[in-house]
C-alpha cells in the first residue's frame, strides 16, 4: 500500500474496519440464532428465499455492471 496517496489509505482502513465490525456483528447474531433457533425455525423458509432474491438481484447488478 505504499504507492497510496493519504486519502486513499484513510478509505481502506475506514472500509476494513467497517467490514471487520460487519462481520463480527454478523457472527454474534448466528451465535443468538443458533441458540435459539425453536423461536426462528418458522422463519427459515422466508429467510431463504430473501437470500435467493438478494442473491439473484446482486448478480443482476454484476451483470449490468
Amino acid at each position: 500500500m505504499s504507492g497510496l496517496k493519504l486519502n486513499q489509505r484513510w478509505t481502506w482502513i475506514i472500509a476494513s474496519v467497517a467490514m471487520l465490525g460487519g462481520g463480527l456483528v454478523l457472527t454474534v447474531l448466528l451465535v443468538l440464532a443458533t441458540q435459539n433457533s425453536v423461536l426462528l425455525e418458522p422463519y427459515f423458509n422466508w429467510l431463504l428465499w430473501g437470500n435467493v432474491a438478494t442473491a439473484a438481484l446482486l448478480g443482476l447488478v454484476i451483470l449490468l455492471a
